[in-house]
């Protein structure tokens, strides 16, 4: 029993038969020049994917070459000095830029020495180093059940805040203190106002 081939290696050919076969009053110089298309085709094709195939080896390589090096490690002495007056600093910006309200609640971490490192294509190396501050802010309502505390990492350089994330967004941050206390919900800067 005959069955339909499944690799295009088993139908083309008895195919180019057929459609050579089908008409026999073509002249043999169209049949060969059709032929010649076939072959310049089925060359451009081979010479494409053979151009895709060293990119990706190319990417390939890249990342693992990323990979195999990994991060950079931060130079100790380039955190600067502890972000004096932080919470205030960083009430003051949230309300101003981070639509907090007057009657918001805040709650601060303890700051932590923290970083951050340029991806692994981008060569891994440590694009900012500084303090990290982990805030919970609760809004005052008058649903105060339906009011949710928003989380946030704040990054200081210098004693300024340079930038607010929400937490779930600043898994790109590391923590160069890995035992660090004070996480947020603890109390350890309350209510700083």
């Amino acid at each position: 029993m005959w069955s339909f081939p499944r690799s295009p290696a088993g139908w083309l050919a008895p195919l180019a038969l057929a459609l050579g076969c089908a008409n026999y009053s073509q002249p043999a110089a169209e049949t060969e020049q059709w032929a010649e298309g076939v072959r310049e085709t089925a060359g451009q094709a081979a010479e494409l994917t053979a151009k895709g195939a060293r990119k990706t080896g190319r990417a390939v390589a890249t990342a693992v070459t990323g990979v195999r090096k990994g991060f950079d490690e931060p130079d100790p002495g380039a955190y600067g000095p502890f972000p004096e007056g932080f919470a205030r600093r960083i009430q003051s910006h949230m309300r101003h830029f981070g639509g907090a309200s007057k009657k918001a609640s805040f709650q601060f971490s303890k700051p932590g020495r923290g970083y951050l490192n340029a991806g692994l294509l981008a060569g891994g190396g440590v694009s900012w180093q500084g303090w990290l501050v982990e805030v919970t802010v609760q809004e005052d309502s008058l649903f105060a059940s339906q009011a949710r505390p928003r989380s946030f990492v704040v990054r200081m350089s210098e004693g300024e805040v340079v930038e607010v994330l929400e937490a779930e967004y600043a898994d790109g941050l590391r923590w160069a203190d890995r035992g660090r206390e004070g996480r947020p919900g603890e109390g350890v800067a309350a209510n700083m106002e």
